[in-house]
């Protein structure tokens, strides 16, 4: 495979980098039109010159040159690939051959933000070391652990939704997924070969996309020279989808399935978001960054086969404005998140356990063996502060689409609406509402008015209003209920003590064993001044870098 970068002509002849002399402009053109007199039959088959100063990769079956964006490469892709095969040679040789094993200098983007891709070398042997040697808060001090049956509606109404639930066993959950005896060949099956999937490579954190039977070669490999890593392949429509049924705690208070509606009107033209059914699926070594989940949405995680480690930071005010700079900052990229907050708790998860992580919570996730995990994303009303709270994050931090929970005002929109006719269902019926409910659609309300008054943004939010809601009649109905719930209940509201829902505080919840006195101190961390550039270690102060992302993924971790 040859490479010609794009303005200098430098190229790339199997991974090597040849220098060239600089050309000035003039003669430049005076060798571009040269070329252009040339009709050779060995050219792009788009048949332009007009674009020759971008980048150009030669095809290993035809030899003849195309334009990275006639064939949707990108420039950066090509440090990982060995063979390239243009459209007409794929049917015979396939679209590329993952083969070279070359170090790059490391890149930030939004991905690893977004995703919490790692931005070190999961193959350094002594980063990895030094994780899981280092001194991590045990999980029993942060997990809740129930059964299936523990975990009911009743169950979160009355405790709320506040910390990270552990099920040991499928039993009493009422969720399905494939059978552990599952393969990537069967993955391929379902999915379908040609299904193009978006992989990371997690020394290079750049995204690239195979083809599904492409990967499959590759996760079968036995000596694999990249670590690579799929974490958002969404499977709601595909073959894998329909044996795929979310925990029933999930659909009971999802938004999507609870208020997206399935039968809309001829001018609706808004998608339904699909984030519940996430088929992740990571070789040995992968490692995902601190992140917290797009939209601050909850997440369900279930692996059937392998292992995942979870170090999880508790989202309070201190935890989430350190965060925001973390996310934001030059020392991202050699800086471990886990060594500038005061607690970080390492939790593993077994083949056949579920986890439910609830909003906003910071988590990054370490495979120590190669793992098949599914799992999803969905918003609920228990946290509705802090899942707005994370979406300003976003904004601020200007993620792109993309990598934002989709449609999510227009989800907003409709969930407010019904929410407003469920406390007010409530109160006919002389019931008092959760004041998690009430602090939910005060922020709500908040938002409503940005999000529709606000003359700069309107356009930009307009947009996502569904037909089927007034803005300004949801304003002021769930004003009105508001004023008269605190006109009811000014005294007992003003004075009860804060729901296990509300803005988490720094303290330690006192339903979670306390932390034994050793594990107060916080020891130096073993991670400092550890990070990797081109293979070569390099000291610098601490941390260490998602994927995903800006992060806030996307992905499911």
């Amino acid at each position: 495979m040859k490479v010609r970068s794009k303005l200098r002509g430098g190229r790339h002849v199997r991974g090597k980098r040849f220098s060239t002399r600089i050309i000035s402009q003039n003669k430049t053109k005076s060798i571009k039109k040269k070329n252009t007199a040339k009709k050779s039959p060995f050219y792009c088959f788009c048949r332009s010159r007009s674009k020759d100063t971008e980048f150009m990769i030669q095809c290993d079956g035809c030899d003849i040159w195309y334009h990275g964006s006639c064939v949707e490469l990108r420039e950066e892709e090509t440090d990982i690939i060995d063979k390239f095969f243009c459209p007409p040679c794929r049917t015979d040789h396939g679209s590329i051959i993952l083969i070279k094993n070359r170090r790059t200098l490391q890149r930030l983007n939004y991905r690893e933000i977004n995703e919490g891709i790692s931005n070190y070398d999961s193959e350094n042997l002594e980063f990895i070391h030094h994780l899981k040697n280092k001194k991590f808060l045990n999980q029993d001090d942060v997990l809740l652990y129930l059964t299936g049956n523990e975990l009911t509606e009743d169950y979160l109404s009355k405790n709320g939704f506040s910390h990270p639930i552990l099920v040991r066993s499928m039993d009493g959950l009422g969720m399905r997924v494939p059978p552990s005896d599952l393969t990537i060949e069967d993955i391929e099956r379902y999915v379908g070969s040609l299904r193009e999937i978006e992989v990371i490579d997690t020394l290079k954190q750049s995204d690239f996309k195979l083809k599904m039977g492409e990967w499959t070669r590759y996760f079968t490999e036995l000596d694999r020279k990249h670590i690579l890593n799929v974490i958002s392949l969404e499977v709601s429509n595909t073959g894998l989808g329909d044996i795929i049924t979310p925990p029933k705690i999930v659909r009971k208070f999802d938004w999507v399935t609870r208020y997206w509606p399935e039968d809309v009107p001829h001018n609706w033209f808004l998608s339904k978001p699909q984030v519940q059914k996430y088929c992740l699926m990571s070789v040995k070594g992968s490692y995902t960054d601190f992140h917290i989940d797009f939209g601050g949405s909850s997440v369900w995680y279930h692996p059937i086969k392998g292992k995942k480690i979870f170090y999880i930071i508790e989202p309070t005010d201190t935890n989430i404005k350190k965060y925001e700079r973390w996310s934001s900052s030059h020392y991202q990229s050699n800086t471990f998140f886990g060594d500038i907050v005061d607690r970080c708790y390492q939790c593993e998860i077994n083949a056949g356990e579920t986890m439910f992580i609830p909003t906003g919570w910071i988590h990054a996730v370490y495979t120590p063996i190669d793992s098949i995990v599914f799992g999803g994303n969905y918003l609920t009303k228990f946290n509705i502060p802090l899942q707005l709270k994370v979406y300003n994050i976003e904004r601020n931090l200007n993620t792109p689409a993309k990598f934002l929970y989709p449609n999510y005002e227009t989800l907003y929109w409709l969930a407010g609406d019904q929410l407003l006719q469920e406390v007010n269902n409530r109160k006919d019926a002389n019931n008092q509402s959760d004041d998690y409910l009430i602090l939910g659609l005060e922020e709500m309300v908040k938002i409503f008015k940005e999000w529709s008054r606000n003359r700069k943004s309107s356009a930009e939010h307009q947009q996502h209003i569904p037909c089927t809601v007034s803005p300004e009649e949801l304003i002021i109905q769930i004003t009105h209920l508001l004023d008269s719930i605190k006109k009811k209940h000014r005294k007992k509201i003003s004075h009860s003590k804060p729901h296990k829902a509300r803005q988490i505080q720094d303290s330690p919840k006192p339903q979670i064993k306390q932390q034994s006195k050793s594990n107060k101190k916080k020891k130096p961390s073993t991670l400092r001044n550890i990070s990797v550039i081109n293979g070569n270690k390099q000291g610098q102060k601490s941390y260490k870098i998602r994927v995903t992302k800006l992060n806030i993924s996307g992905e499911t971790s």
